[in-house]
C-alpha cells in the first residue's frame, strides 16, 4: 500500500477587473473559500469564492469593486510537491455582500464571487447565422442584415472539425475580441470524416454552443471545453475516447487515485443508463440530370432478450453528416458503401453504450488534485477498476487548519486495461 501524503495546500486567485485595464491583482491573503465544478462535455463550469469583509483596493470592498465578467484565475497546490496549477479561468456573475451568524448570534460579513469559466461565452453569446445565400429562394434581402456582417455559405460544409473551428473563429472570436485572449481551439483533434448535408444551420439563431453541437456529429463525438494546465481556456471536438470492441475508456494516461488519499467513496453498478435498441440514421442524396433525390438511410440494433426482461431503452442518435456529405452520386447502386459505413458506426455504438448497466459509477472524494479534468481517465488500484471521470468538484478552505479537497463523479467503471 502507498504511504500517505504530507499536504500543506495553498491557493492562488487572480483578479483582472475592467476598471483596473485588467491588469493582474493576486487577492488570495484574502480568500476565505473557492468552490469549483466542471462537467465534461458541458459548456460552462461554476465557480465561488469568499472574501474577506475587508477595504482591500481602493478602500473598497469586492462586492463594490469587482464587476460582471471580470476575469478571475483560480489555483491550486495541494502542497505534495505538484506545484501550483491553474483549475479555472473564469468570468464574474454576481458580487455579493453575505452575511450569516455563528453559534452564539454573532453576524459573519463576507464578500461573495460567483460565475462562470469562459464557457459563459458559448453559452451568452447568441449569433444569428447569415441567410444570404438562400435570397433566390426567399426572396428577401433583409435576411442579409441579420446582425451585421456575417459569413456564408462555407461556414457550414466539411467535417465536423472544421465547421467547429470556423464557427469559433467567425461567430465568437471576431464578434467577441476579447475571447481570442483567453481561449484556443487546439483541443478540437476528433478525425471525423463524415461531412455535413443538411444545410439548415444557415438558419439557426440561439447560443454558439447550439450550433457547435449541432455540428459536433455526436455521439461519435465529444465537443467539450476547460481550462487547461496553462491558464488558458480550451475548446475541445474528439472522437467520443471509448474503444470500438471493448468499450474501455482510450487515454493515454489515468490518473491514479490510491487508497491512502480517498477521504470517501461510494462506487456501484446501476442500469439508470441501460440502452438495449439504437436506430441510426442519416441522410443521403442521390443527384440526376434532371432531379434530386434526397432520403435518409438507418440502421438498427437490439437486445430483445433484455428489452422482453428490463423495458424496452431506445436511443435515436440522428446525424446530420453523411459519408458522401453533398458529393454526386451517379448510380444509386452506390448506397450499400453507405449504409455498411453506417452499419460500422451503429455496432461501435452499440458497444460503447449496450454495457452501460454493468459500469460502475459513482463518486470518491480524495485529498485536492488540482490536475484533474473532467473527460479524464482514472485508475482505482484497490479496485483494479478505470473509470471516465464526468466532473470534477473542488473546495479550499483557508482557516485553522487549511483543507484543499477533490470531488470526482465516476462513470464506465471497467476492469483496467494495462497499456
Amino acid at each position: 500500500m502507498a504511504q500517505a501524503n504530507t499536504y500543506s495546500p495553498k491557493l492562488q486567485v487572480l483578479l483582472r477587473r475592467a476598471e483596473n485595464d485588467f491588469q493582474p491583482e493576486d487577492i488570495s491573503s484574502d480568500v476565505i473559500q473557492v468552490n469549483t465544478s466542471k462537467v465534461y462535455a458541458a459548456a460552462a463550469g461554476g465557480f465561488q469564492i469568499f472574501t474577506t469583509f475587508k477595504r482591500s483596493i481602493q478602500d473598497k470592498r469586492y462586492d463594490e469593486v469587482v464587476k460582471p465578467d471580470d476575469i478571475v484565475l483560480i489555483s491550486f497546490d495541494n502542497g505534495a510537491g505538484a506545484g501550483m496549477k491553474p483549475v479555472m479561468l473564469g468570468l464574474i456573475d454576481r458580487a455579493a455582500e453575505t452575511c450569516s451568524f455563528d453559534q452564539d448570534g454573532r453576524p459573519l460579513f463576507r464578500c461573495r464571487l460567483t460565475g462562470q469559466d469562459f464557457g459563459k461565452y458559448l453559452i451568452k453569446h447568441n449569433i444569428a447565422f447569415d441567410i444570404a445565400a438562400m435570397e433566390t429562394q426567399i426572396g428577401d434581402e433583409a435576411t442579409n442584415r441579420l446582425i451585421g456582417a456575417q459569413p456564408d455559405v462555407t461556414l457550414f460544409t466539411g467535417t465536423p472539425s472544421a465547421i467547429v473551428k470556423r464557427i469559433a473563429d467567425s461567430l465568437l472570436f471576431k464578434q467577441v475580441p476579447r475571447t481570442v485572449l483567453w481561449m484556443d481551439t487546439d483541443w478540437v483533434t476528433s478525425d471525423d470524416e463524415w461531412e455535413l448535408f443538411d444545410l439548415s444551420l444557415l438558419t439557426r439563431t440561439g447560443p454558439v454552443w447550439g450550433a457547435m453541437k449541432t455540428a459536433a456529429n455526436e455521439p461519435w463525438n465529444t465537443l467539450y471545453c476547460d481550462t487547461g494546465l496553462d491558464g488558458k481556456f480550451h475548446l475541445g471536438l474528439e472522437r467520443t475516447p471509448f474503444d470500438a470492441t471493448t468499450g474501455t475508456l482510450l487515454r493515454d494516461n489515468f490518473h491514479t487515485i490510491e487508497g491512502v488519499d480517498i477521504e470517501n467513496i461510494d462506487l456501484g453498478v446501476t442500469d439508470n443508463e441501460r440502452v438495449n435498441y439504437i436506430f441510426y440514421d442519416t441522410p443521403v442524396s442521390s443527384f440526376g440530370e434532371s432531379a434530386n433525390t434526397f432520403m435518409s438511410l438507418s440502421s438498427i440494433k437490439y437486445d430483445a432478450v433484455s428489452a422482453k426482461t428490463h423495458g424496452f431503452h431506445p436511443i435515436y442518435p440522428k446525424t446530420e453528416f453523411s459519408p458522401f456529405g453533398k458529393k454526386k452520386i451517379a448510380y444509386i447502386t452506390e448506397y450499400p458503401d453507405v449504409r455498411e459505413n453506417l452499419k460500422k458506426r451503429t455496432e461501435t455504438l452499440w458497444t460503447w453504450f449496450s454495457g452501460n448497466h454493468s459500469h460502475e459509477s459513482g463518486m470518491v472524494k480524495i485529498h485536492g488534485r488540482a490536475e484533474i479534468r473532467a473527460g479524464d481517465g482514472c485508475v482505482i488500484p484497490d479496485r483494479q477498476k478505470q473509470y471516465l471521470i464526468q466532473q470534477v468538484d473542488h473546495l479550499f478552505r483557508v482557516g485553522n487548519n487549511v483543507t484543499f479537497s477533490t470531488t470526482l463523479e465516476l462513470a464506465r467503471g471497467l476492469n483496467h486495461v494495462r497499456r
